[in-house]
């Protein structure tokens, strides 16, 4: 979302309503997200179901993928829903796509109650429990149902870093110290397999690593 008051002749949508009926739970699959005077029980994370865990607010970060359930337990009325983003985690300089921009950190939308007018909110956010640029604590966070791992029959190491390209200033993600660089006119196991290319002679941006199953 972007501030349309800030840019002439632009036309501002308005915000998302949610309808919910007091009494009743629902389920909401989401980035980074709150609801004023609502706390959420997290039920499951990345497709694995946990046990519930309650939080006022969940700060998440690139593709992490939280469900959680909302008891709409209010009498009535409408509640902001929050998905704010952190400005201190969001390069913003002459080098990236935000230079300039009239990005909104603030991302709202409505969660309102049956029978309740169409007036905006005027409901407060929780105090602020979620720490900038970094995740939910793991730790708070066990599978509903165990299921062991098994045996493994062996080990390959790869050590995957995140970091500022100091020449791009653009954050990348590397394997073996080396950032990915596909070539999407020939992907790298085509033409290994039609080509029958070793991959000892790939460069280093394919991150290629032999491992022999046998």
């Amino acid at each position: 979302q972007y501030n349309c008051d800030d840019k002439s002749g632009s036309k501002c949508a308005p915000y998302a309503v949610y309808k919910v009926k007091k009494g009743k739970k629902y389920r909401f699959p989401y980035y980074a997200f709150s609801i004023d005077g609502h706390k959420m029980k997290i039920i499951e994370v990345e497709g694995t179901l946990i046990k519930p865990v309650e939080v006022n607010q969940i700060g998440l970060h690139i593709a992490q993928r939280y469900s959680v359930i909302v008891e709409a337990n209010q009498d009535g009325g409408n509640f902001w829903m929050r998905a704010n983003m952190s400005e201190s985690c969001i390069a913003n300089n002459n080098q990236t796509i935000n230079s300039g921009s009239l990005l909104k950190h603030d991302i709202r939308g409505i969660l309102s109650y049956e029978g309740s007018d169409d007036k905006d909110p005027n409901s407060q956010a929780f105090p602020d429990e979620v720490t900038p640029c970094r995740n939910l604590d793991s730790n708070k966070l066990k599978p509903l149902a165990d299921t062991p791992c098994p045996d493994k029959t062996d080990s390959l190491s790869l050590n995957v870093t995140f970091g500022r390209n100091a020449q791009t200033n653009v954050s990348e993600a590397r394997i073996n110290n080396s950032s990915y660089s596909p070539t999407y006119s020939n992907p790298t196991l085509l033409d290994i397999i039609e080509k029958h290319i070793d991959a000892k002679t790939l460069p280093k941006s394919q991150n290629a690593a032999e491992y022999d199953k046998d």
